[in-house]
């Protein structure tokens, strides 16, 4: 009985605090972790008996680098992708018997994968899944590591790692062919090594980084080449325009020498800081604009040149161009020489090294520059040895120090002999405990420390760099999870000689601890108007007061009450939280795609129907167009009636038959409505510019014989290029259509230059008349 009695208090307290049978829940998102992630109850970090036993004690990270490590992630991501079916077919397959996120890659990017130059020459019949087709690309079997890696880095980005021989804009036309050589399919694609190095990366970021709506691939340079126009030290080159990132080998080197180990380290290499570096100009161009609308990128503000302490100096050169340097007052905190005197590879250098090199961070960046970045990028935590430390103890804690009650129970009253020495007398002076127990309690913490730190070690990207000495050096992990198990276990031992239903109390508060509602509603409450901001210390105290009413109710004194408020902070970290809120939120849109397709288009054939015109102020800014031209009286309109649009599909957007009824809830999903809208709108406007672009090549073909009917323009026989401009101010004249996609002067002066008036001088008519004219100048040589 007891048992259903903890079954329908974890129900209740999912709820709004209620059990009138009815589940509502304080948000969509709590609504939907309910069921795609409070469930797994956290599966991930569950900790296996096993894993204590000293082979595991010994293995790290790289050990779980395995073909079942990555197809349990990859079920784990796509169980909590909700959405309609895909329709379409991709090859043999048919989308709609894939899950959606396989399904939604291969309708999007599926004729950009593969050899290029010959299509046809991979075989992809028997595959029925996107890694198997990966595979297929590397040539590998079906479970190989490569198709899985290149999967998860999509799921955890929604950008993917190129499987093609095109690099975006090379100067070649033909797939293949790079800088003038022939490269083979395999010398695009990544080796072993690298693809282990990509997959710790998905390991060691988290939002802002997983959330770049203006990143589609990062593709790999043929083996050995190094860019066009660049020369060998450049390794790495992001595009915003063109949404990509370019590798060459040396941004994909995994090992590097460490001088204390004196051995090759997989975790050194410059892969890590290159591959985060380029990430972060992405970056760097996503926020820019969404921190103020007037600017390129974020690294071009006064946020960012102050805190770093730029000066700017401006010249006039002889040619009376201006040209702007920055130039940092000190040359902290860059590490590498090329990003001392720009502010946007210094944003993303610094920015990359804080997360690769946290020791040589904390050493040499300027203290208010360190939390800056710490704040803004990395929610309030550091990578040195000392925040590692802390984060381990704030995500794993809560894993262990629950089961210390039980402990403390089965050591009163055993009757077995332990030698464990782990504790002193000393350690735990302060309890009432026999020597007996003493020895239990030593040994059983002792096992649970072990366990703790193996888990860490093998889930962890950096768990063995932090958790194992340099050789004859201290070891600082060691010592602090001793000092922590013991405070906790103090607590406890004294909670439970004082209340002797203290540990039935702790397993019913327990039950509670996986529970994200709670949690979610502290982040709602803090939200104070961009997910940009780092809401950390504003979630903690909210939460402590949370968590602290809720254990009150278990009747806990006010000291006791405050300690499990702590553990449940323990067990809901900021970052997992409002990384997985978000995330939620996204998922939950994406679910609804056909809808925001749907109200985007409707938006879009609402401003064509306009009486459109180009001489209104353009305004508004929710809307603008990555590049080319829209004619005002569209581009206000979009910008007028963008908010209503948005507004309706928030209102319309539910899950489970729950909507929306939280204002933050709102407003965040707006934030990321709004770059889904302006896609489609971008996708419009890039179909609508083609269309107009053939149309008005059309208009325009009737053109040449109105010039040639009348040569009264061609006023020079003897220099081309005045023909030319002539020709085009003529043709001009005989232009009276308004472009909606473009700007009149530079299409016309495009389509005339290279239809009406493209060697008009060879036409017979033109040669007869001229002719004449120039006759007529003989005769009357003054005029």
């Amino acid at each position: 009985m007891k048992k259903n009695n903890y079954v329908l208090l974890t129900i209740c307290l999912l709820t709004l605090g209620s059990c009138t049978g009815e589940k509502t829940f304080h948000s969509l998102a709590s609504a939907y972790q309910a069921k795609y992630l409070i469930e797994e109850k956290f599966e991930e970090v569950a900790l296996d008996r096993k894993v204590a036993s000293d082979e595991l004690y010994k293995m790290c990270f790289e050990s779980r680098f395995n073909i079942e490590t990555l197809k349990k992630e990859v079920a784990d991501y796509e169980k909590k992708v909700i959405g309609l079916p895909v329709q379409g077919f991709w090859k043999h397959l048919d989308l709609e018997s894939l899950p959606v996120p396989q399904a939604t890659f291969l309708k999007k990017y599926g004729e950009s994968i593969g050899d290029l130059a010959n299509p046809n020459t991979i075989n992809y019949e028997g595959c029925s899944s996107l890694p198997c087709i990966f595979n297929r690309i590397y040539e590998r079997d079906e479970s190989d590591i490569a198709g899985y890696v290149h999967y998860i880095w999509y799921l955890k980005f929604g950008n993917y790692l190129s499987l093609d021989n095109s690099v975006p804009e090379q100067k070649s036309s033909e797939p293949g062919v790079y800088k003038s050589k022939n490269y083979k399919l395999a010398d695009y694609l990544y080796n072993n090594d690298e693809l282990y190095g990509l997959w710790r990366v998905t390991h060691m970021l988290q939002d802002p980084f997983t959330n770049l709506s203006n990143l589609k691939e990062i593709q790999r340079i043929p083996r050995t080449a190094i860019f066009e126009d660049y020369d060998s030290s450049v390794c790495g080159l992001a595009y915003y325009e063109g949404e990509s990132i370019r590798l060459t080998d040396g941004c994909l080197k995994i090992d590097d020498y460490d001088i204390i180990t004196r051995r090759l380290d997989r975790h050194k290499g410059h892969l890590y800081t290159g591959v985060i570096h380029e990430i972060t100009h992405m970056l760097d161009y996503s926020q820019g604009s969404k921190k103020n609308r007037w600017h390129y990128s974020r690294s071009d503000q006064n946020e960012f040149q102050l805190i770093k302490s730029y000066i700017k100096t401006e010249y006039t050169s002889a040619d009376g161009k201006t040209t702007s340097l920055w130039n940092p007052k000190t040359l902290t905190g860059n590490l590498r020489e090329h990003a001392k005197s720009n502010p946007h590879e210094a944003f993303a250098e610094d920015i990359a090294v804080f997360r690769t090199k946290g020791e040589n961070a904390i050493n040499t960046f300027d203290p208010k520059y360190f939390k800056w970045i710490s704040d803004n990028f990395y929610h309030g935590e550091s990578y040195d040895l000392a925040g590692n430390m802390r984060q381990y103890f704030k995500k794993y804690e809560p894993l262990f120090i629950k089961d210390l009650p039980s402990i403390i129970m089965e050591c009163s009253s055993t009757k077995n002999n332990f030698q464990s020495n782990y504790f002193s007398h000393s350690d735990l002076s302060q309890t009432k405990i026999s020597p007996k127990m003493l020895k239990c309690l030593s040994y059983e913490v002792e096992a649970l420390s072990k366990k703790m730190t193996a888990h860490i070690r093998l889930y962890d990207p950096d768990g063995c760099q932090v958790t194992i000495p340099a050789p004859y050096q201290d070891d600082p992990w060691a010592s602090a999870i001793k000092q922590s198990l013991k405070k906790h276990l103090s607590v406890h031992i004294q909670a439970i000689t004082d209340d002797p239903k203290y540990f039935s109390k702790v397993k019913d508060f327990n039950l509670i601890l996986n529970n994200r509602s709670m949690a979610n509603q502290a982040i709602l409450e803090c939200y104070n108007g961009s997910t940009l901001d780092n809401l950390s210390s504003c979630y903690e105290e909210k939460t402590l007061t949370k968590s602290k009413v809720e254990a009150l109710k278990f009747r806990f004194t006010e000291k006791q009450a405050l300690e499990m408020a702590k553990l449940y902070l323990s067990a809901q970290p900021y970052v997992n939280v409002i990384e997985d809120l978000y995330q939620s939120y996204k998922t939950i849109l994406n679910a609804h795609d056909s809808l925001i397709e749907r109200e985007s288009e409707d938006l879009w054939k609402m401003c064509l129907k306009n009486n459109n015109k180009d001489d209104l102020k353009p305004t508004g800014s929710l809307f603008t167009p990555k590049s080319g031209y829209l004619v005002s009286s569209i581009y206000n309109c979009l910008n007028e009636q963008l908010p209503s649009t948005l507004n309706n599909i928030i209102r319309t957007v539910s899950y489970e038959g729950q909507k929306i009824t939280n204002p933050s809830e709102e407003k965040i999903m707006l934030e990321f409505l709004a770059p889904k809208v302006n896609e489609y709108l971008y996708t419009m406007l890039g179909t609508s510019t083609s269309e107009e672009k053939k149309e008005l090549t059309t208009k325009i073909a009737g053109i040449r014989s109105q010039l040639l009917a009348d040569l009264s323009w061609a006023t020079s026989a003897n220099d081309n290029r005045v023909i030319e401009q002539s020709c085009k101010a003529q043709a001009l004249t005989h232009i009276n259509y308004l472009p909606l996609f473009h700007l009149k002067n530079e299409i016309f002066s495009e389509l005339i230059m290279s239809g009406p008036c493209h060697d008009i001088m060879s036409e017979p008519v033109f040669k007869s008349k001229f002719e004449i004219k120039k006759k007529k100048f003989k005769l009357n040589p003054f005029r």
